[in-house]
């Protein structure tokens, strides 16, 4: 699983061991999901509202519903807020396959803050 420090404010640029532990609690916590989906539906089907990390094909949660029941119909969505001045659907695609997902729905965003902004200067855990 690619994952980069990027993907965590940046804070964990460059700190390969502790990326690929957290990928791996990632994958745990897609597995994861995906049973309780597949055990809570009894065939009814089943919405999971996620992240686009987890919601991918090829990595995540559908991934392991697949396997668990090779004949269901997944479908995939991810939603990304759009960004002023960025117009382009493929200047949201960066890290992504495009085929990792059915469709994608762009939305507003909520806000223009920085969401990684209360961690710079700061260490992973601690304030």
């Amino acid at each position: 699983m690619a994952l980069s420090g990027r993907a965590i404010a940046g804070m964990l640029d460059g700190q390969d061991k502790a990326l690929a532990g957290i990928a791996r609690v990632q994958r745990l916590r897609d597995a994861a999901l995906a049973l309780g989906m597949s055990a809570s539906t009894e065939g009814a089907g089943a919405v999971l509202l996620a992240g686009s990390g987890h919601a991918r094909q090829d990595r995540g949660v559908p991934r392991y519903l697949a396997t668990l029941d090779p004949r269901a119909r997944i479908a995939a969505i991810a939603m990304f807020e759009v960004v002023a001045g960025e117009e382009d659907p493929r200047d949201y695609l960066e890290g992504f396959d495009p085929g990792a997902f059915d469709a994608i729905i762009f939305t507003p965003r909520l806000d223009d803050k920085d969401p990684c902004a209360r961690f710079t200067g700061k260490t992973l855990g601690k304030e």
